[in-house]
């Protein structure tokens, strides 16, 4: 509906800071916004709205003019079913002085001749807002077609989308709201920005005082309620100060202008960057239908923004001056704000786009305090017939969404960090059926990026996105899941274009424990080893061996003749030092050493820290000599252990000459 009053036809304007050149010139840093001529001041104090400079400074923006950022470098593109006046744009400009680039776009033929001023409203407030972005204004027939959004996709020349334009969902042909929805996915995976306003007739959308006043049900816009659109609803501003002072706009009178609509979907569930705390609230309905799927439904609108004409814009349109409102000037506010994002230093070094909005601007919300401006007095309920709903409250409600703009915060928000998302953990997995098993997917990419996964897990295991940029494939696989499965992991954030990977999950059998090999059969003509084996002393007579000043002591050994041969160990302990006794002191000891079948070998033993000590005490007693008990232990290859002891004497070395 036709939302503006003219309050006066424009005089010959006088151009902005007294000149009257052709071009205004690029901002400089430090610039401040687009000052309007004496007219529209006039006209703005006469009737209590604002000009775009104060507009601008209730919703910090002022920051990026002073960087000197006017969105030069960005494309807006608008979506109209009306033509305009140029005449009307060129004094508006002029009254600003501005002289941003435009250029008409005809699709299927163009648009009628009739006019209600929607046109002229878009433009003049980016022209104001961003003064220095290309301006597309994309014209179709007002028949219901989507094909002005197919055009704007498939040209893929703009980074922001607005569209003023909508209808309840109610009265739309479902083929339409589908053919939108895949525009819109194309739009999002391209990385274009797309707003919509929430539409004007509160949380009764399909009300029209004229044509439809007994559709009173609650009801929202399409395509504001697509999942892939953010949502602009509408506020009434009492105060441009920093925080501005606001309401949720609603007349409460149908001989008035309206109210901000917002409510519930009866098309699309909710979506997941919904369904995080702080969106579902007491006046959500869980039990209401949407997309045939009883469950939550998506909630219009995501954000809002300056809407009510009476404390709205002054605009220029058929050679009056107009004052006008509605979300259908909340919404190009925000693309105008989403432009200047765009061109920020953090933004323009990720390519210059933020793409869809809304996964974004729920994080933000959900992470940072004041991350908008909370409107949290009023409803609109614009009919009073619905028990108030919905109302303001604290942090996200159906009648203003997230809030209004906070300039200088969204651009942190937006473009700090923001980088294409990746799943970066590996492309394959193993599990064993029936065993307990776990994998984490890990991504890249800011904001953290949600997961989703397509395709059929084994039987036994499940996949949940964590929120924080992982997700987790665990559980325990099926007995009968064993095989091969090959499923598509997906990440995105909404900002970049999202990245994919192919997980392979393979589930071996049941594990079955081995069984344990059969000993080695003997070598022919070698008998096994039995329980009266042994290991002995090579041929030594007397058995007598020599301590080496070094503290070793050498003896030959000899393993018997047996399968698998042996492996052999010798301690030595002392059982008399000259006539004392000594109990069984462990004197030395020699590392195991295999021996093959009949083989010789020669072990060296070596002093323990006692046998040093019983060596001392022999020596001080002027002996030359220790009697010791030599035990050797074997194994043999059948798996037989035996032991052989004997007694030696072991000569001790003389004193050294020093």
């Amino acid at each position: 509906r036709a939302l503006g009053r003219n309050v006066g036809p424009v005089a010959p304007l006088t151009r902005a800071g007294g000149s009257s050149a052709a071009a205004a010139a690029r901002l400089a840093p430090g610039s401040a916004p687009p000052q309007p001529c004496q007219e529209i001041a006039d006209v703005a104090r006469r009737y209590g709205v604002y000009t775009m400079n104060e507009i601008a400074g209730a919703y910090d923006l002022a920051g990026f003019y002073a960087a000197g950022n006017g969105g030069a470098g960005a494309t807006v593109a608008l979506v109209e079913y009306e033509p305009y006046t140029p005449r009307d744009i060129q004094q508006f400009q002029d009254c600003y002085g501005t002289d941003t680039s435009i250029t008409n776009i005809d699709v299927n033929g163009g648009p009628g001749s009739a006019q209600i001023g929607e046109a002229a409203l878009d433009i003049e407030i980016l022209t104001a807002l961003v003064p220095e972005a290309e301006i597309l204004v994309y014209q179709g027939p007002n028949d219901g077609s989507p094909d002005v959004y197919a055009r704007i996709a498939d040209d893929n020349l703009a980074q922001v989308v607005s569209t003023s334009w909508g209808s309840c969902e109610p009265f739309m042909d479902q083929n339409t709201v589908l053919a939108e929805s895949t525009i819109f996915q194309q739009m999002a995976a391209q990385g274009q920005t797309i707003l919509s306003a929430a539409g004007d007739d509160g949380s009764t959308d399909c009300y029209d005082p004229i044509n439809n006043p007994t559709q009173t049900e609650l009801a929202v816009d399409d395509p504001a309620s697509q999942p892939t659109v953010t949502g602009v609803g509408g506020t009434s501003l009492l105060s441009a100060g920093d925080p501005p002072v606001e309401h949720v706009w609603n007349d409460g009178d149908t001989t008035r202008d309206g109210a901000g609509g917002g409510g519930q979907s009866i098309n699309w569930p909710m979506p997941t960057y919904q369904a995080g705390p702080g969106v579902i609230g007491p006046d959500s309905d869980s039990a209401q239908a949407c997309m045939f799927v009883q469950a939550y439904c998506r909630q219009v609108p995501d954000v809002s923004a300056l809407a009510d004409p009476d404390t709205g814009y002054v605009i220029i349109h058929r050679g009056d001056f107009v004052v006008d409102g509605g979300t259908s000037a909340a919404t190009p506010l925000w693309a105008a704000v989403t432009t200047l994002i765009t061109r920020s230093p953090g933004c323009v070094a990720n390519g210059g786009r933020v793409g869809f909005l809304n996964p974004a601007l729920y994080q933000f919300a959900r992470t940072t305090l004041g991350a908008f401006n909370d409107v949290t007095i009023g409803d609109n309920d614009y009919l009073g017939v619905n028990r108030g709903l919905f109302p303001a409250a604290p942090g996200y409600d159906m009648a203003s969404g997230l809030g209004t703009p906070v300039g200088s915060r969204l651009q942190s928000g937006l473009c700090s960090g923001v980088s294409a998302p990746a799943v970066t953990s590996g492309a394959s997995v193993g599990f064993t059926a029936g065993q307990p098993g776990s994998f984490t997917v890990t991504t890249s990419g800011a904001p953290a990026p949600s997961l989703t996964l397509a395709g059929t897990l084994p039987a036994g295991v499940a996949f949940r996105d964590n929120g924080n940029g992982t997700a987790t494939v665990a559980g325990t696989p099926a007995a009968t899941a064993n095989g091969t499965y090959a499923v598509q992991l997906a990440a995105s954030n909404g900002l970049e274009p999202g990245g994919a990977q192919t997980l392979t999950i393979a589930v071996a059998p049941v594990a079955v424990p081995p069984t344990p090999p059969a000993p080695p059969a003997p070598p022919a003509g070698l008998p096994q080893a039995t329980a009266r084996t042994r290991v002995r002393v090579a041929a030594v007579t007397p058995r007598s061996f020599a301590l080496s000043r070094a503290g070793r002591i050498t003896i030959p050994v000899a393993c018997p003749a047996v399968a698998g041969g042996c492996r052999v160990g010798a301690t030595l302990s002392a059982t008399a030092t000259g006539r004392r006794a000594v109990a069984r002191t462990l004197l030395a000891r020699a590392a195991t050493v295999t021996l093959a079948p009949g083989a010789r070998r020669t072990l060296t033993l070596r002093l323990t820290r006692r046998g040093r000590a019983a060596v001392a005490a022999a020596r001080a007693a002027r002996s030359r000599r220790l009697r010791a008990r030599l035990a050797l232990t074997a194994s043999f290859g059948g798996g037989q252990r035996g032991t052989t002891a004997a007694t030696i004497v072991l000569r001790l070395p003389g004193r050294a000459r020093g």
